[in-house]
């Protein structure tokens, strides 16, 4: 078994001898301990701790270590790891271990997580992409060129010189700076300089962007016949609200000026694109999956579904319902910090909630949910531990 983390806890080590036998005997002793893994919850025990960090782990028979080592984690004021050694089986759920290193969360987690039942809520409605979009890599998946290709098609005869396409390395100096500043380039009338610094700051400033070279590039522009140029940014929005400049729409007319009225409309026209990108580009699932278990802050759920296995793996993260038992869904964006695969092919992944839809007071909803279940587990918690 082997857990991919996308996003580590920043950990500290604890190496003082006394700080470790505190730790041991004294701190953790009353303390629920577990060991590390991410399907289920096996609580161990601590017996005969020795100054040469030898001790006695009791597991109950049920555990059979994978290789010669072992993890256990607990709670304090923050995330405690300790990382053993089995040195020798004892007996079946006992083995004799040494310390190998002690860890503790720089800080603690945020929020209480607990474990869900079904009849409590579960998880449906995904929205995730099917490929994601790395402006880096100067490509795109295909199912987004032909989206690119068909408005290119449709509006072939919006100007002289029609051009839809995505922004690359070897980009010339105007198209880079459209795809820094994410403003569109509006030049009236190529063969006037005042053009090239629109009032209007929504556009690109073209003659600070050549700065010195803005006679050599208005030249060119004549000599190619060049009497107007609009180029307006394709801006992708992604899941997590990340806007990527990955492609543009570019006119250029050889016979009239093209008006302020059609750089707005290719600006709509572009908006419009984004739409059909992402309605090509995203899978909706109306599955429901398992909430193993679940804080203010994140969960980890159980995907048992064979296309959103498919797609997790090649995500940051994806929006989906929460659906408490006799409440009107709750829609988050989560980030993926951590994927793995149980005994059965299940795919468990762990989550952090980085927002919500833009349904008003959608957070405080999910609280006003998830508070009174937080409570009854730390009183079910506490009765526990009394005992």
């Amino acid at each position: 078994m082997q857990v991919n983390e996308r996003k580590s806890r920043q950990l500290e080590v604890i190496d003082d001898p006394d700080e470790i036998s505190s730790l041991i005997m004294t701190r953790l002793a009353s303390r629920n301990k577990f060991i590390k893994n991410p399907f289920e919850k096996i609580q161990v025990s601590i017996r005969e701790y020795k100054p040469d960090k030898t001790l006695d782990l009791i597991t109950g028979p049920e555990f059979v270590p994978e290789g010669n080592s072992v993890s256990i984690y607990a709670l304090l004021e923050s995330f405690i790891e300790i990382n053993l050694d089995i040195l020798e089986k004892i007996d079946d759920g006992m083995f004799h271990c040494r310390i190998a290193s002690i860890y503790k969360a720089v800080s603690g987690r945020r929020d209480l997580r607990f474990k869900l039942s079904d009849d409590q809520a579960v998880a449906t409605n995904f929205r995730i992409s099917r490929q994601a979009l790395d402006i880096g890599l100067f490509t795109i998946p295909t199912s987004i060129k032909v989206v690119l290709d068909q408005f290119h098609s449709t509006n072939s005869a919006m100007s002289d010189i029609v051009k839809v396409d995505i922004f690359k390395n070897d980009d010339n100096v105007l198209l880079k700076g459209v795809k820094k500043s994410r403003k569109a380039a509006y030049i009236h009338d190529t063969s006037n300089p005042a053009d090239y610094s629109p009032e209007d700051e929504d556009f690109l400033d073209c003659g600070s962007l050549f700065g010195n070279d803005l006679n050599q590039f208005i030249k060119k522009n004549i000599e190619k016949g060049y009497k107007s140029i609009l180029i307006t940014p394709i801006l992708y929005i992604n899941e997590a609200e990340n806007v990527i400049p990955f492609g543009y729409i570019q006119l250029v007319s050889k016979s009239e000026a093209l008006t302020f009225e059609t750089a707005e409309k290719l600006r709509a026209d572009a908006a419009r694109l984004v739409e059909r990108i992402r309605d090509a580009n995203t899978a909706l699932l109306s599955v429901r999956q398992e909430i193993i278990d679940i804080s203010k802050g994140g969960a980890r759920l159980k995907i048992t579904d064979t296309e959103l296995k498919k797609l997790i793996p090649k995500a940051q993260g994806f929006i989906f319902d929460i659906v408490f038992k006799l409440e009107v869904p709750v829609t988050v964006y989560a980030e993926i910090r951590s994927t793995c695969t149980d005994d059965n092919g299940n795919m468990i992944i762990g989550l952090d909630f980085q927002g919500n839809s833009s349904r008003k007071n959608e957070m405080k909803r999910f609280y006003s949910y998830l508070e009174p279940m937080e409570r009854d587990y730390k009183a079910k918690l506490k009765k526990s531990i009394g005992k």
